[in-house]
């Protein structure tokens, strides 16, 4: 009879254990799955530790994590600076020393006149970049008081009383570059009208009075790497748009939203107008779209001769490089066209929003993004397009320790997420223009790029 219940017992103990680890391998199995289960507090599609989420699925300490849409997560470290203290600005010379979480803390810095040297260093190259765009206003104020330009056009198709003709319009534009404690700082203030002609479907588009600010250009080095490691994620980051708001939670940034709907904008153009993320407003490429989540048959975005729109959302916006950022071209629009009546638009859309920026301007910015990073042109230093492996799963690279977006002929055409990312290594399916960099490509494209960098220097951009 003992011997019964021992083998009895010895079998419940084995059956038990069974049960457990079939309940841990299912566990870890859903944990890798990319996609938030029940219990889970993240999922970013792999078991590696240190990225801020756990092999449990378990947001890390001093890290948060953010669901998509796409049931999957991603994660960031709060808050993290790290404080450069350099010996000589001029040479560069990097030697990363503090790093402090949550606030900065200006005690803590050994060398208080080379801080005041750096902020002067980068508000005179804040105040470079802002002379380059068209605004109206050089100092911030309420949107009432804000001085305006006065534009009109006539033959439009429906002005802001609804009726078909002459239609005038106030655009104002202002961009103030100021000290915010250590960090220089950007404020935007736009309402989103163009400083050229449009045309226009049904309606006159909204006023849209964005007001942010914003820390300018970043280091790099104060930001996880973003990895886009799965395709689940990439689809997520890249086609349902759910980084924008990391703006908010990320308190590196700095970023304070006065007024506006910023919703899937990513930043501003030389002219004011908002830039659109690539995805549009039907959740798919703007310029190729493909059937994606459910949507077999995906609308098509009616592109004015600008390859903008004001009908769909968040007032008048482009969705990507425009040749009508560039003032020279932007004054020539006199009179409204739809970019199907432009043989060149119609038949060649990349080809046309370059219309205007050539080899021969080389690299220079078209606009700056809503995370306070200059974006630019399609060009680099060589005149040559940006490549799939010269850029990170953001479209942006590294300049002179400085983090910038490019524009590029495939999406997402501008900001593809808030950057740095490791290289994009899966086709995102909302789009048919999707461009990934291979090994092979890679290294070719590196020595390439490193050849570019020569030439290439962030403040000479800037022609400071």
């Amino acid at each position: 009879m003992k011997l019964y219940l021992l083998q009895k017992y010895r079998s419940i103990n084995c059956l038990l254990f069974i049960i457990f680890l079939t309940q841990v391998t299912y566990t870890l199995q859903l944990c890798s799955n990319g996609k938030l289960d029940p219990d889970e507090q993240c999922d970013d599609g792999n078991l590696a530790i240190g990225d801020g989420c756990t092999s449990q699925c378990q947001v890390q300490d001093l890290y948060s994590c953010k669901k998509f849409e796409s049931n999957s997560s991603h994660c960031w470290k709060n808050a993290q600076f790290t404080l450069e203290n350099e010996t000589n600005w001029n040479n560069k010379a990097e030697n990363h020393q503090n790093i402090i979480q949550n606030n900065f803390n200006p005690s803590q810095h050994q060398q208080q006149t080379i801080t005041r040297d750096l902020q002067v260093v980068d508000l005179t190259m804040c105040q470079a970049l802002v002379a380059k765009f068209t605004t109206t206003a050089t100092q911030y104020d309420t949107f009432s008081n804000l001085a305006a330009e006065s534009m009109t056009c006539s033959a439009m198709n429906a002005c802001q009383n609804g009726r078909a003709g002459i239609c005038k319009w106030d655009r104002k534009f202002s961009m103030t570059c100021f000290a915010k404690g250590e960090f220089p700082a950007i404020r935007i203030q736009t309402n989103s009208y163009p400083n050229h002609c449009f045309q226009n479907q049904i309606q006159f588009p909204l006023e849209n009075q964005i007001d942010f600010e914003v820390i300018f250009n970043l280091s790099p080095s104060l930001f996880l790497t973003l990895n886009l490691n799965s395709q689940v994620i990439t689809n997520g980051v890249l086609c349902d748009l759910s980084f924008i708001g990391d703006l908010v939670y990320n308190t590196n940034y700095q970023f304070v939203l006065h007024s506006g709907n910023i919703q899937a904008i990513v930043g501003i153009a030389l002219n004011g107008v908002p830039i659109h993320s690539g995805t549009s407003e039907f959740g798919v490429d703007a310029f190729f779209p493909v059937a994606y989540r459910g949507r077999n048959k995906p609308n098509e975005i009616d592109f004015d001769q600008c390859l903008g729109n004001g009908e769909l959302s968040n007032g008048y916006h482009y969705y990507s490089l425009s040749p009508c950022m560039i003032k020279a071209y932007s004054r020539k629009q006199t009179s409204p066209k739809e970019c199907l009546d432009i043989p060149a638009c119609q038949s060649d859309k990349l080809k046309f929003m370059r219309t205007e920026i050539t080899q021969a301007t080389g690299f220079a910015p078209i606009g700056i993004a809503l995370d306070g990073h200059v974006i630019f042109g399609p060009y680099n230093a060589t005149g040559n397009l940006w490549q799939p492996c010269d850029v990170d799963a953001c479209n942006g690279i590294t300049v002179d320790n400085n983090y910038i977006y490019v524009s590029t002929m495939f999406h997402p055409y501008t900001v593809g997420c808030w950057g740095p990312a490791n290289p994009k290594h899966f086709k995102q399916a909302c789009t048919s223009q999707s461009k990934i960099c291979t090994f092979g490509k890679y290294l070719e494209s590196s020595i390439y790029l490193m050849a570019a960098l020569v030439v290439l220097n962030f403040g000479i951009a800037l022609n400071l």
